[in-house]
């Protein structure tokens, strides 16, 4: 098992130093531009979309439902894909007062390093999905490695999901 420190960073402070930096990178590229909707909430994702209407492309972030703390950092061109892949097969989202389900939740599965509350939390869907837009497409590799390296593992605190990175 690979132990890991409890990540303590916010999505709020992610979005702060990802903000920062972005604009340190202004002179590199004049045309960088982020695009942050509201968070989705993992358990009415589908319905969510429409309202939203989250970029299909650049920066996704999990956070833990109830405080905010980072969980995985990520980035895709098909947005919805991504995170039903991640999501897995076999799934029920929470209806009428019924509970969601995510009991093949890929990102819960093969990470031995995971504690059983987060690989539950998971599972539950007690997750909300930050989606972060990212012009020019090609700038979403450099600000997710920026908040995985320098803004979270410098300070100390690491998503839980990209541990092994």
């Amino acid at each position: 098992m690979i132990p890991t420190k409890a990540t303590s960073m916010t999505l709020d402070h992610a979005l702060r130093e990802l903000s920062v930096f972005v604009n340190t990178l202004r002179p590199c590229f004049p045309s960088l531009q982020l695009t942050t909707p509201r968070p989705l909430d993992a358990r009415t994702f589908p319905d969510e979309l429409d309202a939203v209407k989250p970029p299909s492309s650049g920066l996704y972030i999990l956070v833990r439902q109830d405080n905010n703390q980072l969980l995985d950092v990520g980035i895709s061109n098909d947005m919805a894909d991504r995170i039903y892949k991640h999501i897995g097969k076999g799934f029920t989202w929470a209806r009428a007062g019924a509970h969601c389900s995510f009991p093949h939740m890929q990102l819960a599965e093969g990470r031995p390093w995971l504690s059983e509350q987060t690989q539950a939390l998971l599972r539950r869907g007690d997750f909300q999905i930050q989606i972060v837009g990212v012009q020019p497409v090609e700038c979403s590799a450099l600000l997710e490695s920026f908040l995985i390296v320098h803004c979270l593992l410098k300070e100390g605190h690491k998503p839980e999901i990209n541990v092994e990175l």
